[in-house]
């Protein structure tokens, strides 16, 4: 537990009010706390938003990439029952 929750406030610490006033923002964090929350376990979760950021940045290729068979996630959902931006 301790773990999980140094994750969380890791990635809590490195967001800025700008980041976090949108709808897209707050997605953004219950995806990265998602990701965090599972490393102690020894789960890794690729970050979607990073890999369509590749796509973007790389040229097409003819070859297709593998990807990695998924991962059973135990926690299936992030919820925020208060939200508040200093």
């Amino acid at each position: 537990m301790p773990a999980i929750r140094n994750g969380i406030l890791m990635v809590l610490a490195h967001k800025t009010s700008a980041e976090l006033l949108e709808r897209k923002g707050k997605e953004a964090l219950a995806n990265e706390i998602m990701r965090e929350t599972v490393r102690p376990l020894g789960i890794e979760i690729e970050d979607p938003e990073a890999d369509e950021a590749e796509d973007e940045d790389a040229k097409p290729k003819k070859k297709k990439k593998k990807k990695a068979p998924a991962v059973d996630n135990p926690v299936k959902h992030v919820h925020f029952s208060n939200f508040i931006i200093q």
